[in-house]
């Protein structure tokens, strides 16, 4: 699937309960994307490997080692967020 975005657009990506989600919106003269990420929500992790950045958004942390993450598994974590809070 394909989505374009014009410079107003905003969509919110969620999973299938809601439970994880990001918004993306483009920006002026479609100069980039903007994805915003909620950390009080989601445990947030940026890897690297072979040229390539994935980010991650896991409803919280302890999840992540229960998670498959198939080839980004051995990849370098440069960057992660942690301030989920539960109630």
């Amino acid at each position: 699937m394909e989505l374009k975005l014009n410079h107003e657009d905003h969509i919110r990506v969620v999973t299938d309960r809601g439970n994880n989600f990001i918004d993306v919106s483009g920006m002026p003269y479609e100069h980039g994307i903007r994805v915003s990420a909620y950390p009080h929500f989601h445990y947030i992790e940026v890897r690297e490997k072979a040229g390539q950045i994935a980010t991650f958004y896991f409803r919280n942390k302890g999840v992540k080692k229960d998670t498959d993450l198939g080839w980004w598994q051995d990849a370098d974590v440069v960057w992660s967020k942690n301030e989920v809070y539960h109630k």
